[in-house]
């Protein structure tokens, strides 16, 4: 009771005037504290998503010279663990066209991803031969990309990569919606 006693007796000290505006300075502070507060959700949900969780879609593979009658199966190495497309409805092999339906794969939060692909190729004529297709770049990515991985032939009795872009996939990385 004391302490406000002599706060009283200090602001009596001044004149009117500067009553006045310390007293608007104190109710604008006020008013700034009450109403301009964020709730704490609505500032999480304002967030940059830079480090959210991804997905990775696989929209389709084509092939050097362009081949028919070609099923294919890719799979997407990430941070290694491996994601085959096709894996849906019990499909484990997809006719390669121009009408490709694609695939989306949740990626568990990382700070990167370093992504490679690897893709096995047959002809719907002859199921009993398949060919894997390669490449040694790793894709190391931070933020949302897409673009083409372009894979090599590669001789398994041998282990050696041809030197000739054989093929393509088609991905993207991108912020999970």
């Amino acid at each position: 009771m004391e302490s406000i006693k002599g706060i009283l007796d200090l602001l009596g000290a001044y004149p009117t005037w500067a009553k006045a505006v310390l007293l608007l300075n104190l109710a604008f502070a006020l008013a700034v504290l009450v109403f301009a507060r964020t709730p704490v959700a609505e500032a999480v949900a304002k967030t940059p998503t830079s480090s959210g969780t991804f997905v990775l879609k696989v929209s389709g593979v084509r092939f050097f010279p362009q081949q028919e009658e070609v099923e294919v199966q890719v799979t997407a190495y990430v941070n290694g663990t491996a994601y085959r497309y096709p894996s849906v409805a019990g499909v484990e092999w997809l006719a390669v066209a121009s009408t490709m339906s694609g695939q989306t794969f949740s990626l568990p939060k990382a700070d990167h991803y370093e992504l490679r692909f690897e893709v096995l190729k047959r002809l719907k004529s002859s199921r009993k031969e398949v060919s894997k297709l390669v490449s040694q770049e790793v894709l190391t990515l931070t933020k949302s990309a897409s673009d083409l991985y372009r894979v090599h032939g590669f001789d398994r009795t041998s282990g050696t990569r041809s030197g000739t872009i054989d093929g393509e996939v088609g991905w993207s990385l991108e912020v999970r919606p």
